[in-house]
């Protein structure tokens, strides 16, 4: 399932790249703060843009995903550090009794809840804009298109969007996630 990470992570990468370094623009044109700003926030990477000028896209993209993929590799091993899955739930691993028995790693089980709490979010969002894209697609036979290859087209674009909401809401709860305990969670409150 780290693949699985990895594979968003290039998804996010080549897009944003794509959004901030557009291919037919010279490289004096692209956002190069926009691109190092996305990154920070969304999944905790610092990106150093400085020397991009003088490279192309494809090396542009495998610069950041080499940089991100040494961040998740790090908080990889910080999720890890203090907790523990145990039956589904996850327990601080001083308080984990001595018969349990641990299932998967904790970046696998956040990542299938986030997985599963934004795709259900997204899910009943995209079916909504489905239904109203089926409701107006019959005026495009007015402006001498077919309205089966257009609702078919949007309906793609749609959904698309839909799943790359869905990798960087994921992405950004994973890399930016902080676990703790009842004890730091009490004290801070």
């Amino acid at each position: 399932m780290s693949e699985e990470i990895l594979d968003m992570v290039e998804r996010i990468v080549r897009y944003t790249v794509f959004q901030c370094c557009p291919p037919r623009s010279s490289p004096e044109e692209w956002d190069f703060e926009t691109l190092e700003q996305r990154f920070e926030t969304i999944l905790s990477t610092k990106v150093d843009t400085s020397d991009f000028l003088d490279l192309r896209v494809p090396d542009i993209e495998e610069k950041i995903y080499y940089a991100v993929e040494g961040r998740w590799k790090k908080k990889q091993n910080e999720l890890e550090s203090d907790f523990v899955v145990v039956d589904g739930d996850l327990v601080a691993k001083d308080e984990v009794p001595v018969h349990a028995k641990v299932k998967e790693p904790v970046w696998r089980f956040l990542l299938r809840q986030f997985y599963l709490g934004q795709i259900d979010r997204h899910w009943r969002d995209h079916l909504t804009q489905m239904d109203h894209l089926r409701d107006g697609i019959g005026l495009r036979g007015y402006g001498s298109r077919d309205p089966k290859i257009e609702y078919k087209k949007e309906g793609h674009q749609l959904f698309s969007s839909m799943m790359r909401e869905v990798d960087f809401n994921v992405l950004a709860e994973i890399f930016n996630v902080k676990l703790m305990s009842p004890d730091e969670v009490r004290r801070e409150a």
